[in-house]
């Protein structure tokens, strides 16, 4: 499947967009002789383009740089947090630490106990792609081609999801203030808020990383796919398996609470998978249902570890090798439907 995700010429190409339409609206400039009668529609022109020009700063340029830098800032939050330990307590604290690495392009790691990490963490993945450069790129252009004085201040980021985007995308909300010279005028918003959506597929899931950390072969890593199964029975939960794939599950914790090892369900932005083959041998826990929140959070509703019949293994999938286990809940016809086939289900 393809990632979807901004490239680098699409902003440029937007930002330049921008400012050669707001160039050609600038062209005209009053004289300084001309009487005011003639000057009064030419200036109320010049300041219907900078406030244009705003406008495109706050609903195209902004939007376009938040999607852009905030999926390679989610990417370099996720390496940050395996490479150091540094695992947030909460989403409040996570946010704390995307806050820093979508617009420094750093984290700082002083105090951590980490041997491998300088005082100041610096990813090569937002390299020239924080969210200060964009803003920069964009002050810096309107000051060069238009003379506007452009000053953008980053007050608060915040991760979310919701219904708005539902499981397989991730949204950010930004509080910025603004200010714009443009001589004639000048605009001064205080506080300016707005969120930005894109998708989370392709990105590595945290909870993977973190609980595969001290397996001999570890950490085994897992990359964020959602499955296109619309019917669910014994063949496309193996295909599910062998793909390394995900499916929304109500019960599940979204991709947000697994970036925090969080097994909090989230009904709108849930999601699972289940614990894939080639780790090695004697790595798996053979006394858990297989399904990823499952197996790490010690249970699942209608599963009783270690319980008589509470778990079961799947003919032609469970091996000596392979250990997989499913519970009750899953097993059931409205989620993986395994119960149809006589004999598919043999009690642990």
């Amino acid at each position: 499947m393809a990632i979807k995700q901004m490239r680098k010429g699409g902003i440029i190409f937007t930002l330049m967009a921008i400012i050669v339409i707001t160039i050609v609206l600038f062209a005209i400039r009053p004289a300084s002789y001309a009487p005011l009668e003639q000057r009064i529609p030419v200036i109320h022109n010049r300041v219907g383009v900078a406030s244009e020009h705003l406008f495109k700063l706050q609903h195209v340029y902004l939007e376009r740089a938040m999607i852009h830098s905030g999926y390679l800032a989610l990417n370099a939050y996720i390496k940050y947090v395996n490479l150091s330990l540094d695992e947030p307590v909460d989403l409040d604290e996570a946010n704390q630490y995307f806050f820093e690495i979508i617009t420094n392009n750093s984290m700082n790691t002083t105090g951590l106990n980490c041997s491998v990490c300088p005082v100041r963490y610096y990813t090569s993945i937002l390299e020239n792609h924080s969210l200060n450069d964009k803003l920069n790129e964009f002050t810096n252009l309107s000051k060069e081609f238009l003379n506007l004085d452009t000053d953008i201040t980053i007050n608060d980021i915040q991760l979310f999801q919701s219904n708005l985007t539902g499981p397989w995308e991730i949204g950010i909300w930004i509080n910025v203030s603004i200010y714009l010279n443009g001589s004639i005028a000048t605009w001064n918003i205080i506080k300016y808020n707005t969120t930005a959506v894109f998708s989370i597929i392709g990105l590595e899931d945290y909870m993977y990383l973190r609980n595969t950390r001290i397996l001999a072969g570890g950490p085994y890593k897992n990359y964020v796919y959602a499955a296109n199964f619309t019917y669910w029975n014994y063949t496309t939960f193996s295909h599910f398996i062998g793909n390394r794939t995900y499916k929304h599950e109500p019960t599940a914790p979204g991709f947000l609470n697994r970036m925090i090892n969080s097994l909090t369900e989230s009904e709108c932005c849930g999601i699972e998978s289940v614990v894939y083959q080639g780790w090695g041998a004697g790595e798996y826990n053979n006394n858990m249902s297989f399904i990823d929140y499952c197996y790490w959070g010690q249970g699942c509703n209608g599963s009783t570890p270690g319980g008589y019949f509470s778990l079961y293994n799947v003919t032609g999938i469970t091996s000596d090798t392979y250990p997989l286990k499913i519970e009750p809940y899953h097993y059931a016809e409205e989620r993986y439907n395994l119960t149809y086939q006589e004999g598919l289900l043999v009690p642990n």
